[in-house]
């Protein structure tokens, strides 16, 4: 790219900016976004803008481009940035990560999915073949096996986003969980496996959430199924996701932009391919429908313990049909739901006593069993896919995992309308990952300066530790406190407020409406100053959410399932029962499962995604300025540009520099034999003036740092000067070289074959010699013998047989000899012959051509007898005089002038009825008589307009002449005549398959097939009735000929004998 192309469509890297502040980043962002380019840089992160609309910036050929491609090579890309991941991966043999972080919608799990189809063709050599990055892409086994597993990483995303991702305000496929996936590979950089980690699902989002919003995908999923009527009877469920209540509480239950049904099958198939069995999907689907039925199941007070605040069930059918579904005991799920079992003492001192729920109580149990059900369904889900993944299978014997690729695509930072437990973990989640993005780009940055001599300068950031100090910090941190207030029994919202309040009034990053007067800040509410932004929670569910309380009872139901899924959701534990350690709370869980994702990737080398939603009305090509400007304030993009140049905008090792540049100097071009840095210098002096050389250049130990776009334009510039005469040189050179080397080859070539012709030459005329003379000599035995055996010549005369002395094996000179032995004698015989006879013969031979004979014949019949042309000018004929009588009066009306055929036939009129007929075939046209007094019927059918011949390939005697529109087709029996037993149709259409090539010179179409399709009844006003002849053997055997008999509609039949001819 020239730099007037980066002045119209903005700079490609942020750090190419002369000066940087976050009115200067907008603009480069918007010139971008304006130009259609959604991915900019910022050294080597990828800061990626969500479009809201089809880019065609994914295809194989652009996947193809970026191969082993640096990323300052090639425009910005996900796919340049997976490149170098795999890159540094086969290279420094570090285990890697990719970081990508955004709110919800702003594209993250797309990203993911990108990034992962890159890697997947990057390490099977599919799709980005030829790379130093595809090891294994030579092997075809090894390969083979790489692709099955990247396509089962692929194939998990289907099925992770189905019971993951859900409908929100911002987002039509937001990820409510956080999943780090891990690439597993040996030391050579094959793919073994993989493995998925997932965090926080939000499933409370089972039972409530905000209007306008849907519940988990695949609930909606499941319900589209109206092709499956069978699977949803089976679960006792309905279509309509308005007939349950965990589904239409929200008033959504449908988006444009998801087909549900289209989704569910690809959720099915990538299940099959991940190993699911039709027993086990099925038994998945059983919790998702006993999920929805309880979500159904309403409580009214108990009319008969009026003494005590308690419920019944008032439909007591949805909860049968839940229980059914989760085969559990009903009464037991009953007694569950609408009460508790509170144990005291331990040991014999053990007691339980039965509390019965109220209203709220009971709600808020069916609530809680509903969503640990989801929760712990989901976690299934993560494990049997990691069953399949997992390197080897989780064998003892599997090939030891060397090196990974992690991938977190993780929940967003999130500021709703109201916030409570989840997004307060989600954006403690965000603010763990902003301070480690801090730190190891610092820590990048450092090491590289440090590693190539450059001097290090301090660089002012934004440090969110303060407020990770306030989350986390022991003994006093808000973690600690609503961990402090879940122990304690009578802790409400109300006092854990003051609490916060007493300890953090005069933190500056807590407020509250007590330590503010700020009345935004509700009564029960507080807000925390976060990095991206201040959020309020409400601590209304809190602590509720934070103890995430399954009771004994339900658990207990649910292990005294008989589905064996259910069971295994819910392990029994021996140690559950004399234990006396608090559970933890979701907060101490999700801190611990934290901490892990950060040891892990703080162990891994860093890449990052950065994800910005340009509008929240999804609008496709619109950015919102102040929108994307808060996003790029909360994810530090201007401080990350301050910390990633570091005073220079660019830096490239010495050998990439030299390769690119080498043709600007004339000392280094076209061949450097000097030390890479004096190469480099050299490069550098030749472009940059010398007074501005040391504050614009710096070598360090590998590489070059440039510090302004500017100067990085200048070099660019020189070499787009020097490139063409560059071109010119070595396509001179290289045409000089192909062309003498073709030269030198094609003289060499052709002197071969000069020899090899000369010598080919001389062995075929020999050959041809000794077999011309070794042929007649055999051909002059041949009839020596031939006269010793007969004796002279014999005649040639009708019935003569062909004298033969063949030999009982021959060989291909006798073949040829028996060939030719047999043309002379026909064609000897044939001249014998006198011109009609010949005639004659010629006919035979064109009807044999055409009928064919022996085994290779078309019709049941073989065509042997004398063609005789007229058979009704005959003494046979009692009406011989009549008919002689009517070819003269049409010899005179007409101008024909010779009867080629004449015989008495059976013709199909447009009614479907025979008729008898006379058909008269002169040299020009077809005639049909009436038979008893020859009178002609019509005038006559011109030969020219037939344009095909039909027949079946059975015994019958039928035949099919078709003709041009709008002269009906001719359909005519001829050899059933009067039950005659002769037939005649093989004459027939020799004759006018013969005449037709005389007149016109060209040859009509004759087909043999099991239907035949005409039209008899089209005339000039009417396309007529298109019919269909099909073929069968009569049933009555003594009935000889055939048939036509008229059928419904347009079918037909013509039956015949199998005794016919």
């Amino acid at each position: 790219m020239t730099q007037a192309q980066q002045i119209k469509e903005g700079y490609p890297d942020f750090c190419m900016l002369d000066s940087i502040n976050e009115d200067i980043f907008m603009a480069n962002l918007k010139q971008r976004f304006a130009a259609d380019h959604i991915y900019t840089l910022i050294g080597e992160q990828v800061v990626s803008v969500n479009p809201f609309a089809k880019r065609n910036l994914y295809t194989p050929e652009i996947m193809k481009s970026y191969n082993d491609k640096y990323m300052y090579e090639v425009p910005p890309h996900i796919y340049s940035l997976a490149d170098d991941t795999y890159r540094q991966l086969t290279t420094t043999k570090e285990n890697q990560c990719v970081i990508i972080t955004g709110e919800s919608g702003a594209g993250k799990t797309e990203a993911s999915k990108i990034f992962l189809q890159y890697i997947a063709a990057a390490c099977t050599g599919r799709g980005v073949g030829g790379s130093k990055a595809t090891p294994i892409s030579s092997h075809s086994s090894a390969r083979a096996e790489a692709e099955k597993i990247m396509e089962k990483l692929l194939d998990s995303n289907p099925v992770l986003e189905a019971f993951g991702n859900a409908k929100t305000l911002r987002n039509d496929n937001s990820s409510r969980f956080g999943k780090f996936m891990q690439i597993q590979f040996d030391g050579a950089a094959k793919p073994l496996g993989g493995m998925i980690t997932q965090y926080l699902l939000e499933k409370s989002r089972v039972h409530s959430r905000a209007t306008g919003e849907r519940s988990f995908h695949i609930f909606y999923q499941l319900l589209s199924q109206k092709q499956e009527p069978d699977l949803l009877k089976r679960l006792q469920l309905v279509s309509d996701p308005l007939q349950y209540q965990y589904l239409k509480l929200s008033t959504c239950t449908t988006v444009p932009s998801i087909d549900d049904a289209a989704d569910w099958k690809e959720v099915n198939k990538a299940m099959v391919a991940l190993g699911w069995g039709e027993g086990e999907r099925f038994s998945v689907w059983k919790i998702l429908s006993a999920i929805l039925h309880l979500g159904n199941i309403e409580f009214q007070a108990d009319d008969k313990k009026s003494s005590v605040d308690s419920v019944v069930i008032k439909n007591k059918s949805e909860m049968e049909k839940a229980a059914a579904m989760l085969e559990v005991p009903t009464g037991m799920l009953q007694q569950a739901l609408t009460s508790r079992s509170i144990t005291s003492g331990a040991g014999r001192r053990q007691s339980s006593i039965m509390v019965l729920l109220d209203k709220a109580q009971a709600e808020v149990t069916r609530d809680a069993l509903a969503k640990h059900l989801y929760n712990r369904l989901f976690s299934y889900v993560v494990d049997r896919i990691n069953y399949v993944l997992v390197a080897g299978g989780g064998k003892k014997d599997a090939p030891p995992v060397e090196l990974t690729i992690g991938v977190l695509d993780i929940y967003g930072f999130e500021i709703f309308e109201n916030n409570s437990f989840e997004q307060f973990c989600i954006n403690w989640c965000n603010e763990r990952l902003q301070q480690l993005f801090i730190k190891l780009v610092l820590k990048q940055e450092q090491e590289e300066y440090m590693r190539e001599g450059i001097e290090w300068k301090e660089i002012d950031y934004f440090n969110n530790a303060p407020i990770i100090d306030l989350i986390e910090a022991s003994p006093i941190g808000l973690i600690k406190m609503v961990d402090e207030a879940c122990m304690v029994g009578q802790s409400t919202p109300d006092s854990l407020l003051q609490k916060l309040n007493q300890n953090f009034a005069k933190h500056p990053n807590y407020q509250s409406y007590e330590t503010t007067n700020d009345k935004s800040i509700g009564r029960t509410h507080f807000r925390i100053n976060h990095y991206a932004g201040q959020v309020t929670y409400d601590l209304e569910h809190f602590l509720y959410k934070n103890r995430d309380t399954l009771f004994g009872d339900l658990v207990a139901s649910m292990r005294a399932s008989t589905n064996k899924l259910v069971k295994d959701l819910f392990p029994a534990d021996p140690a559950e029962a004399t234990s006396k350690k608090i559970p933890l709370t979701s907060a101490s869980q999700f801190k611990i499962a934290l901490q892990d994702l950060i040891n892990i990737l703080a162990s891994c080398q860093p890449h990052y995604i950065r994800c910005i939603k340009s509008n929240d009305e999804k609008r496709g090509g619109y950015l919102a300025d102040e929108r994307v400007r808060h996003q790029v304030r909360y994810l530090n993009l201007v401080e990350t540009v301050r910390v990633r140049r570091a005073g220079f905008c660019n830096r490239q090792p010495f050998v990439r520099f030299l390769a690119r540049y080498k043709m600007i100097s004339d000392k280094t071009w076209p061949i450097w034999r000097g030390s890479l840095s004096d190469g480099v210098k050299a490069i550098a002096q030749a472009v940059v003036p010398s007074h501005e050389f040391n504050s614009e250049i710096k070598l360090g130990k590998t590489k070059i740092f440039i510090k302004s776009a500017r100067t990085l334009f200048l070099f660019e510039d020189h070499r787009t000067k020097h490139l063409p005469k560059v071109a010119i040189m070595i396509q001179k050179v290289f045409k000089g070289y192909k062309t003498r080397k073709w030269y030198k080859a094609e003289l060499e070539r052709l002197r071969r074959e000069k020899e090899q012709l000369e010598k080919t030459l001389v062995l075929k005329r020999a050959a041809w010699k000794i077999t011309k003379a070794y042929t007649m000599w055999r051909y002059k035995r041949h009839f020596r013998n031939l006269r010793k055996t007969h004796g002279q010549p014999p005649t040639y005369g009708k019935g003569t047989p062909i004298p033969s002395i063949w030999p009982s094996h021959r060989s291909l000179v006798d073949d040829f000899i028996v060939k030719h032995h047999i043309q002379h004698w026909a064609r000897v015989k044939v001249k014998t012959l006198n011109p009609e006879g010949q005639a004659l013969v010629r006919q035979k031979i064109l009807t044999s051509d055409i009928f064919g004979l022996g085994p290779n014949k078309n019709k049941a019949w073989e065509s042997r007898r004398r063609f005789t042309a007229d058979y009704l000018n005959v003494n046979e004929n009692p009406r011989a005089s009549q008919f002689e009588t009517a070819v003269n009066i049409l010899f005179q009306k007409g101008g024909d002038s010779e009867i080629l055929f004449a015989d008495n036939i059976v013709k199909v009129n447009p009614r479907g009825k025979s008729q008898a007929r006379v058909i008269i075939v002169t040299n020009s046209n077809v005639y049909k008589y009436e038979p008893k007094k020859y009178t002609v019927r019509k005038i006559g059918i011109p030969l020219q307009t037939i344009t095909g011949i039909y027949l079946s390939k059975v015994q019958d005697t039928y035949c099919v002449i078709t003709l041009k529109p709008p002269e009906r087709d001719v359909v005519i029996d001829v050899g059933g005549w009067m039950g005659s037993g002769i037939e005649r149709v093989s004459e027939l259409v020799t004759v006018i398959y013969q005449q037709i090539e005389r007149l016109t010179g060209s040859k009509i179409p004759v087909h043999f097939k099991d239907q035949i399709e005409f039209n008899n009844s089209r005339d000039a006003k009417n396309k007529g009735l298109d019919c269909v002849i099909n073929f069968a053997i009569n049933p009555k055997p003594n009935e000889r000929g055939s048939f036509f008999v008229k059928g419904k509609g347009n079918s037909c039949s013509i039956l015949y004998s199998k005794d016919n001819y």
